[in-house]
């Protein structure tokens, strides 16, 4: 999308659960975090987002709403909405699932499901900002709290990271990734979707194909504010994940 403040193209998905205007919101702390949208500098107007997106003018509104609301954008009078100056892309301190499991006075784990390298999809390049045709490392585990299977995770890393392969995945990826490459995980970003489970979901987790779960998809960035993975969750019920 080649709009003022370098925003990444990216499409929005109208048969998501997620309210379009929430997805907007998405992409646009993405694009802060990321440095895409400097601090004190201006995004596109409502009218070039509605244009780029195919959404509403309405929709956008709604989403710089709320990002104002947030702190992260100010919208000036005649002059158009900017990234907040004072600390726009500390918006998030991460937590990680470890973390989260262990503030519930749980005893966090992983079962490896699957660990190598495939070909990205347009997504998975784009959001790890990687050249068109990218491998990239997809690491698949089930979580569970207390023993309880609690979360099937899908992992993408860079091309970079292939090493993990060969790691032992089943404590903490991060703990790993932080002794090994003193890579330490910042700020995250979530949309978050309820989501019925299909039968790979349900079997993993314990429910039935079809019943609602929730979905989180996450882009993750290292203390360098460069992307480090992006991952989507399917969390069962019973476990409160911070975000």
């Amino acid at each position: 999308m080649a709009l003022r403040g370098e925003m990444m193209h990216t499409t929005l998905d109208a048969s998501s659960a997620a309210p379009l205007y929430k997805q907007l919101v998405y992409f646009i702390k993405n694009d802060i975090v990321s440095g895409r949208l400097k601090p004190g500098g201006r995004i596109p107007s409502e009218a070039e987002l509605s244009g780029s997106y195919g959404i509403s003018r309405i929709t956008v509104r709604t989403a710089i709403a709320e990002l104002v609301k947030d702190g992260l954008l100010v919208k000036k009078q005649g002059k158009g909405t900017f990234v907040a100056a004072n600390n726009a892309r500390d918006v998030h301190q991460f937590i990680s699932f470890t973390q989260s499991a262990r503030m519930q006075g749980m005893v966090p784990s992983a079962r490896v499901l699957s660990a190598a390298t495939r070909p990205g999809t347009g997504e998975e390049i784009e959001a790890l900002e990687l050249s068109e045709g990218s491998d990239v490392v997809c690491i698949r585990r089930l979580r569970f709290a207390d023993n309880r299977p609690v979360s099937y995770e899908r992992t993408v890393f860079s091309p970079e990271y292939a090493y993990l392969i060969d790691m032992d995945l089943s404590g903490s990826l991060y703990d790993t990734i932080k002794e090994t490459r003193g890579v330490v995980p910042m700020h995250s970003y979530s949309l978050v979707e309820l989501h019925q489970a299909d039968a790979e979901e349900a079997e993993l987790l314990g429910l039935k194909a079809g019943d609602a779960i929730m979905q989180h998809t996450d882009l993750v960035y290292d203390q360098q504010r460069k992307p480090l993975h992006l991952s989507k969750q399917a969390m069962g019920p019973g476990f409160k994940f911070h975000v």
